[in-house]
């Protein structure tokens, strides 16, 4: 078996199946240990936000991943983070100012690396289709961590019933984003940012989310069994500043942390295999 192989099965084995609002378990314990959402795909390895770092995302057997969705001029829904097309694409101008029938013309992938140069960027329904064929193939329960930044909330959640992900899915967003999406759809799982320990009563009775998003400066294993108890899940952004390092993640697995998004995929893997090997 080769390293990938080992990777993507310890993937597997540590998998977890959220559950919806209604089903949320009484005793929130970090049951299945600490899990994994890709940061746009698996960025580090392909082109972020294409369907190429979105496949190898699910190969090395991630338990979420990221994605970032727009509307284009016309309302199509697309998978893209910045709203300026230059820095992941080949082309100028403003996501919202552009039709589909042009943006899906542009490479999202060659600025990587020229193999990558004809990924596009993907409609969501394109995004849906493609998790579900694949991730069915290759037996993944892979999540969607989906960051409204700019969207439909009626269209959004249309596209992932009719792909039967809505059950597979978060939302991350503003407040007022969230708020129109429970409007929608009152069962969503909705992701909210929490920037201080004062906030966590607000939000629940404003959202009543399945998860925060806590700062990672913020982790305590206080402030973790705090929201534990409440029956919400803890997120965070192990990204960029240092907050990448093994024993920075290996730090947050053994405060409780349930999910730990990340550029780094086998860094995560490589501290919840060394925070397992260590109470052995």
């Amino acid at each position: 078996m080769n390293f990938n192989s080992r990777i993507h099965l310890l993937g597997f084995l540590v998998f977890f199946s959220c559950q919806g609002s209604k089903d949320r378990p009484v005793k929130m314990q970090n049951e299945h240990g600490t899990k994994v959402a890709a940061h746009r795909g698996a960025n580090e390895f392909a082109p972020e936000n294409t369907l190429a770092a979105f496949k190898k995302a699910i190969d090395l057997g991630v338990d979420y991943i990221e994605i970032d969705v727009r509307q284009s001029l016309d309302g199509q829904m697309v998978v893209i983070h910045d709203r300026n097309l230059e820095r992941t694409t080949n082309g100028k101008g403003y996501v919202d100012e552009l039709e589909w029938k042009d943006l899906r013309l542009l490479s999202a992938g060659g600025w990587f690396d020229s193999k990558y140069v004809d990924q596009k960027i993907p409609r969501l329904d394109d995004l849906c289709a493609f998790i579900s064929e694949y991730s069915l193939r290759v037996g993944s329960d892979v999540k969607l961590y989906v960051d409204c930044k700019d969207i439909s909330p009626y269209n959004m959640i249309a596209i992932l019933r009719d792909k039967q992900l809505l059950d597979r899915a978060i939302f991350y967003g503003s407040v007022s984003v969230l708020s129109e999406i429970k409007d929608v759809f009152p069962n969503a799982r909705v992701l909210v940012g929490l920037s201080n320990e004062e906030e966590i009563e607000p939000l629940f009775k404003k959202l009543n989310p399945y998860a925060f998003d806590v700062k990672w400066e913020l982790l305590s294993e206080e402030l973790i069994k705090k929201i534990h108890e409440r029956k919400a899940y803890v997120f965070s952004d192990g990204i960029g500043n240092g907050k990448e390092a093994i024993s920075s993640y290996r730090k947050a697995m053994e405060m409780r942390i349930d999910v730990i998004q990340t550029d780094r995929i086998l860094h995560f893997f490589s501290a919840k295999k060394m925070n397992s090997e260590s109470i052995q």
